[in-house]
């Protein structure tokens, strides 16, 4: 598939990933937007500062969070309403898909350390615990491909060791790493990570530890922050572009762009389970999964289609 229609499809499926616009909810109030989120409590020791909203659902316990400081225009605390339980049910949501990934050809690292390596955009699996030693580094190289997509599952624990770091190369973006971990994660002091960390138990963070484009989200357990610096991060879209050069596109292909570029323009809004199916599938593995609904968009009913996929 050429370059220009993988980026078409991702721009008009999602211009920015997990950023859908659901009916009734400001874009503020998107998962993308969140950069804390936990369904027991959340506990706060020391100045901490956070770019992006936070949930707390159905735990109702919020201890320091007068240390806490929001930045960013419009980001909020939403405990246990409306809003944070539908966060934590896309959080569920997103969790799921990425545990279905399957992995990528060599990229089962069961029993590798995750520190002093490069990886390029792809599915790694760990069969249980992840570690990044202290002090050292994890690569992730995006090949110069702003929408590469680094997915690590781990089966059990991710631990990050004091001073241990995430560095992004060639075009690789916070926004597009996802770390799906398997029981409880551990971000030890001074450690600076990169991308979402979702676990399915707790996440703690020691003192002065950093998410500089990311978030912890813990699907049901506790978050521990202290002394900590969290900020979500927004992704450059491509530019959709409707009218590509001849024979670019197969047919199938061309009939799915047109009408999703069609339906985004004029006002659709796209379900969530789509938006997250767009954000955690490469280029061309979107392609073939919009191709299936070509046969609905000659009938022009693909609108009812995605709207039945929520």
């Amino acid at each position: 598939m050429s370059q220009r229609l993988r980026l078409s499809l991702r721009a008009a499926v999602a211009a920015l990933p997990l950023g859908c616009t659901l009916a009734g909810a400001s874009a503020a109030q998107d998962l993308i937007s969140f950069a804390v989120v936990s369904g027991a409590t959340i506990t706060n020791t020391g100045p901490t500062t956070i770019t992006g909203n936070i949930a707390l659902s159905p735990g109702t316990s919020f201890t320091g969070n007068t240390e806490v400081t929001l930045s960013g225009p419009g980001n909020a605390i939403y405990l246990t309403d409306a809003v944070a339980g539908r966060i934590k049910n896309d959080l569920a949501t997103l969790y799921n898909v990425l545990a279905a990934r399957p992995t990528s050809a060599m990229g089962d690292l069961t029993g590798q350390a995750l520190g002093n390596r490069t990886l390029v955009a792809g599915v790694y699996n760990y069969a249980t615990s992840a570690n990044l030693a202290g002090g050292e580094t994890l690569t992730l190289d995006g090949g110069g491909d702003p929408d590469a997509l680094f997915i690590i599952n781990i089966g059990t624990t991710l631990t990050a060791g004091s001073a241990s770091r995430i560095v992004l190369t060639n075009e690789a973006q916070g926004g597009n790493v996802f770390f799906r971990v398997g029981t409880s994660a551990t971000i030890n002091t001074t450690a600076a990570l990169v991308g979402q960390i979702l676990a399915l138990d707790s996440i703690t963070m020691n003192t002065s530890a950093t998410v500089n484009c990311g978030a912890v989200l813990a699907r049901n357990g506790a978050v521990t922050l202290d002394t900590n610096t969290i900020e979500v991060c927004t992704l450059a879209a491509a530019e959709f572009d409707p009218t590509p050069e001849e024979g670019a596109f197969s047919d199938n292909e061309s009939a799915v762009a047109g009408a999703l570029s069609d339906y985004v323009a004029d006002g659709g809004e796209l379900p969530t389970s789509f938006a997250i199916l767009a954000a955690t599938q490469s280029g061309d593995e979107l392609a073939a999964t919009l191709s299936q609904l070509s046969g609905e968009v000659a009938t022009g009913v693909a609108p009812t289609v995605m709207q039945s996929m929520d």
